[in-house]
């Protein structure tokens, strides 16, 4: 079976759960229903923690990356690049002010389609 790999982060200040999960499954309801759904989270961020849970709630596979893997330096095109290649899509929740996310979605650009959730 084929799968779809969901990249689900964001800046540190987001916490909303029920606002997380109501975007994730407005996005995923357009995914083919044959697909296996893989979250994946960067294990480090506060978004990363909201990702498992709503991977655990819904029995979905969770492929997580740490800063043991090159993705830390994600400001460095390697870097993001073995997250970025794994992923089929990713959904990114900015407040519009942090520049670290505001990086993060123009390394992006032209890799991944990435639907950003301004809150």
């Amino acid at each position: 079976m084929n799968d779809f790999k969901l990249i689900v982060t964001g800046d540190s200040q987001f916490m909303d759960y029920n606002f997380l999960l109501e975007k994730v499954n407005l996005l995923l309801s357009r995914i083919e229903p044959l697909l296996e759904i893989v979250v994946v989270v960067y294990v480090c961020d506060n978004v990363g923690m909201l990702g498992e849970r709503f991977a655990a709630e819904f029995g979905y596979e969770v492929a997580e990356f740490s800063e043991d893997c090159p993705f830390i330096n994600y400001f460095a095109d390697d870097g993001i690049c073995q997250m970025l290649n794994y992923a089929d899509e990713c959904i990114c929740f900015w407040d519009g002010v942090s520049k670290e996310t505001q990086q993060f979605i123009e390394l992006t650009a032209g890799k991944i389609k990435t639907t950003v959730i301004k809150y």
